[in-house]
């Protein structure tokens, strides 16, 4: 299942307030590959896996492609240019 942090939450809902052009707009998580992974803009489908922050949908992902995301986590990473949403997968627990 993917998880996604406190604090990439935050900023999701940061980035979606900036990007979106209408109320139904959502951040999509997207893949060509399985392993590079960009953050868009689209339209919510029927299916899609929803994160939810502060009773607002700040992610979407096809929930085909959310089945497939275990152990993986959406984070922040501190840069010199302002904190940057990663995508990383965890270590397997036993």
């Amino acid at each position: 299942m993917l998880r996604v942090t406190e604090r990439a939450a935050q900023q999701l809902k940061i980035m979606l307030e900036e990007k979106a052009e209408n109320k139904d707009d959502c951040l999509r998580l997207v893949t060509e590959d399985g392993e590079h992974f960009m953050i868009g803009v689209g339209k919510q489908k029927e299916g899609d896996h929803i994160v939810n922050y502060e009773n607002k949908r700040v992610l979407i992902v096809d929930g085909l492609l959310a089945s497939h995301l275990n152990n993986v986590t959406v984070g922040v990473k501190d840069t010199p240019e302002g904190p940057e949403i990663v995508i990383f997968k965890e270590a397997a627990t036993a």
